[in-house]
């Protein structure tokens, strides 16, 4: 049986289930920014992040920067939400390894910031 949440992103109406793919993905993202808002948040929305790789001059514009309010430290996050990419592929997580896949500038370039910080 399908879950409720599944059901409802998948469709037998491909672009509807676009369309609502990215409508949830705005809205995601939202919610967060909202939350950050809150005082009893542990984290501040400080902005969006660009990440330069040195010697690069285009940047990688990613979706928060968090500011842990207790500590001040801050960390560069990407919000994804692909229900419908790849013939749904990623509508439910199982596993790990799936969040291997992203291979945009943007998305690498996260990934490096957080394995080698100093790296950009």
């Amino acid at each position: 049986m399908t879950a409720p949440f599944e059901s409802f992103f998948r469709s037998r109406e491909h672009a509807r289930d676009t369309y609502l793919s990215r409508l949830f993905a705005l809205f995601s993202e939202q919610v967060v920014r909202v939350w950050c808002m809150c005082p009893q948040a542990p984290y501040e929305d400080i902005g969006r992040p660009t990440l330069y790789e040195p010697g690069v001059s285009r940047g990688s514009t990613l979706d928060f920067t968090l500011r842990d309010r207790a500590s001040g430290r801050t960390f560069v996050s990407e919000l994804k939400c692909e229900l419908e990419y790849d013939n749904y592929r990623y509508l439910r997580l199982t596993h790990a390894s799936q969040l291997a896949h992203p291979t945009s500038t943007a998305f690498q370039r996260l990934l490096l910031a957080a394995k080698e910080p100093p790296a950009l």
